[in-house]
Order: C-alpha cells, then structure tokens, then sequence
C-alpha cells in the first residue's frame, strides 16, 4: 500500500534465519508494530522451521508469492532496482555487472577501490532508507509513503501488530544453538561456541551438572538465553 522499508538489515553472510529475524526486530524497534501478514518469495530462509515457528509465535500470517511472476513482486523488485541505481552505483568499490568485468582494468576493480567501513556504510543506508527512499513520492503521487503510512495509521488504528520491545520479543527472535542440549557447570555456566557464558540467576545452580535448553542472540554474540529452573533468561 505505501511501498515503505519498515525494517533492514545488512549483513556479510548469505540470507538465512538471522537475517530473517534481525529485520523483524528492527521493524518492531523503530515503530512498535509488526506487519499482520508478510509476504515471501520461495527462499529456503523463508521456508525454514525458525521461519515458520518465529511468526507463529507472534501471530504474524505467512503468504509466499507465486513463483516466477513479477508482477506480485514489483514492490520489493523497485525497491532493490532503486537502491542499486540511486545509492550504490558511484560508490567507491561499486562493482559492474559480471558480464563486463573483463573489459574492466585491474586499477578499477571494485575490490581496490572499496574504502566504506561496514559502520559507514549500515549509516549511509539508512539515511538513504528512511530520509531519503520513504520521503520521497512515488510517480504522480503528491504524498510520500511514510506520510501514506502515518495517515493510515489514523484512520485504522487498528492495523498491524502493536508490539512491545521487551525480553519476549528478543527470545522469540533468537536462534536455535547448534546442539539440543548444554551442560550446566555449577559456578562457571554455560559453553557455546568455544565461549562461557553466565549470569547471577544461572550461578544460583548448585549440585550436579544438568543438561539445559540454549538460543543465541542474533544481534549479539556476547549474549545467550538458557532454560533452567523452568524459565528462560539471558546470560
């Protein structure tokens, strides 16, 4: 309706379960709201059980698109189309498409000519996004979408998902540890991923070593959630 970003996430990795859930929590940091319903291409990211069970638990409705038809993907396709053309082309490091790279001297190759950090470049972006690409109209169209968005939101107060940025939010989010199970060590905790993690409430164990439910934070790595003594907290 509006052909609004509402949340974006930039990572060096291919698509995948974080990238997915990343995107959902900044959605719901910078409005307070999540979309009712979210539609999807046939991505194996989107098919996956984090996927299906994430929006499950926050009620939200998955719809995948049908395939091989732009048609029901023009907003999102515009979208990438614009940002490639109106952002990224004259950036340093900017790369050509592949069926010129040859014709292209080793002095300007894109990879020698990168100078942006990945903190400069996630800056610029979302300059770009939100005072730039949401502000501005589309075709004959006098509003902008965030001005669309803003006035729908009062006439339906209704729409979407209100959406408390709160520990439910970051465990629903999180993701599922390599193993099922961990090993409580009393008085040190938990080790994942070659790193100990621990908490006030997780020294509180004493006795003999359990076994315990682990999810990692997405966004950080320092910070993990465990299930012990029938409840889940962070570490």
């Amino acid at each position: 309706y509006t052909g609004e970003f509402l949340g974006i996430w930039i990572g060096f990795k291919a698509p995948s379960r974080k990238a997915c859930a990343m995107v959902i929590c900044d959605c719901a940091r910078r409005h307070g709201r999540l979309p009712e319903m979210i539609v999807v291409d046939g991505g194996k990211e989107f098919d996956s059980a984090h996927f299906h069970l994430m929006l499950a638990a926050l009620e939200i409705d998955r719809t995948e698109r049908p395939p091989e038809d732009p048609r029901f993907g023009k907003e999102v396709e515009r979208a990438f189309g614009a940002f490639k053309e109106r952002f990224l082309r004259g950036l340093p490091g900017y790369g050509i498409g592949i069926e010129k790279a040859r014709q292209v001297s080793a002095a300007f190759k894109a990879t020698s000519r990168a100078r942006l950090t990945p903190e400069t470049l996630l800056e610029c972006f979302e300059r770009f996004i939100f005072q730039g690409y949401n502000t501005i109209p589309r075709g004959d169209a006098v509003t902008t979408p965030s001005e669309l968005r803003v006035a729908a939101m009062q006439r339906l107060s209704c729409c979407g998902k209100a959406t408390a940025w709160d520990f439910k939010l970051l465990l629903v989010t999180s993701i599922e540890s390599p193993a099922e199970l961990y090993t409580l060590w009393p008085g040190r905790g938990v080790h994942v991923y070659e790193q100990w993690y621990c908490s006030d409430r997780l020294l509180k164990f004493k006795g003999l070593k359990k076994e315990i439910e682990v999810r990692l934070e997405p966004f950080d790595r320092s910070v993990v959630y465990v299930h012990a003594g029938g409840e889940w907290f962070p570490c």
